[in-house]
């Protein structure tokens, strides 16, 4: 049996990556900049995340679809921690039903200082630990 990379599983690893530990309503958010992101360029949700310099934990792994197994797949990803992967994985499904922040296309990390300025956008709203950007 093979496992096939799709866009949803693409999506729940960024989540884990990026999102890991937070609460499920920053994990849909995290998402929905993901999609927003795959809407405006006509890709699919892999195109976003692997997209280079878009997301820093994916410079370090390059895209692999195909897997013998799931627990390959978690391991090829270093998703080590079960029960966080299962949490983004729902929050990836539900991020897909309620999408609607079209226009929020960027986000930081607010313990990230050297976020650098990207014109043309402005805040649309912070979480506890997320600031979250749309476009003007």
């Amino acid at each position: 049996m093979s496992i096939l990379l799709t866009p949803i599983l693409c999506m729940a690893i960024n989540s884990y990556h990026e999102a890991r530990g937070t609460s499920q309503a920053e994990q849909e958010a995290v998402n929905k900049v993901v999609m927003a992101r795959a809407e405006k360029s006509h890709v699919d949700y892999c195109a976003v995340v692997f997209k280079k310099n878009q997301f820093s934990w994916a410079n370090s792994v390059k895209r692999k679809d195909k897997f013998h197994s799931y627990k390959e797949m978690l391991s090829y990803y270093n998703i080590q921690d079960e029960k966080s992967w299962i949490n983004v994985v729902g929050s990836a499904y539900i991020s897909k039903l309620t999408h609607k922040d079209k226009d929020v296309i960027y986000y930081h990390d607010k313990s990230i200082k050297s976020f650098k300025d990207v014109k043309g956008v402005s805040v649309a709203y912070t979480t506890k630990n997320f600031v979250f950007y749309k476009t003007y």
